[in-house]
């Protein structure tokens, strides 16, 4: 249809950003980058989050987006940790940087290292959410688990995997409100 077509139309067509299935998709790691988000949080904080970009490799939902967002607060330790795990990195990021560094300083390096493993492939799980009006809808990561070598490449898409996923030296610079940092 033309945009002349879809400004006429009195219904609404299914996009590619309409949400993915609940279910697990293998997906390849495009990129990995941390920003300060451009609103506060309820105590008027702008909190700082790291964005993770996978592209489903396989199954009908090929070629399309997941986002997985993590608010870099200690509440997010276990994504930092199953994210880690299921990219098959070892240590943790803590080992990568001085015992005094600060939490700002572990998420960036944590990002960093993440980024640096772009093209890695893993089972990602997703679930659906709805907004409280019903008006929005999108997918949120709930799992990550790693997979193995013969099933990163296989044509699995959808459904795969056992549900049992989630469940460099020296300092980084924290970035300034509104950055975003492509490592």
């Amino acid at each position: 249809m033309s945009l002349r077509d879809n400004y006429n139309s009195p219904t609404k067509e299914k996009t590619d950003f309409e949400p993915l299935p609940k279910g697990a998709y293998v997906c390849e790691l495009i990129e990995a980058s941390a920003r300060q988000r451009p609103f506060t949080n309820a105590q008027g904080v702008n909190e700082f989050e790291t964005e993770i970009e996978w592209t489903v490799v396989a199954g009908a939902e090929k070629n399309r987006r997941i986002w997985q967002k993590c608010l870099h607060r200690e509440t997010m330790a276990w994504m930092m940790k199953a994210t880690w795990n299921a990219l098959g990195l070892d240590g943790s990021p803590f080992d990568l940087l001085p015992a005094d560094a600060s939490e700002s300083q572990i998420w960036i390096e944590w990002t960093r290292q993440v980024h640096l493993q772009s093209g890695s492939r893993c089972s990602v799980d997703v679930a659906v959410w709805v907004s409280k009006n019903g008006e929005k809808t999108g997918n949120n990561v709930e799992g990550i688990s790693s997979v193995a070598a013969s099933s990163a490449n296989a044509e699995q898409g959808q459904g795969y995997g056992d549900g049992n996923g989630y469940g460099g030296a020296g300092y980084a610079e924290q970035p300034k409100a509104g950055d975003t940092v492509p490592f």
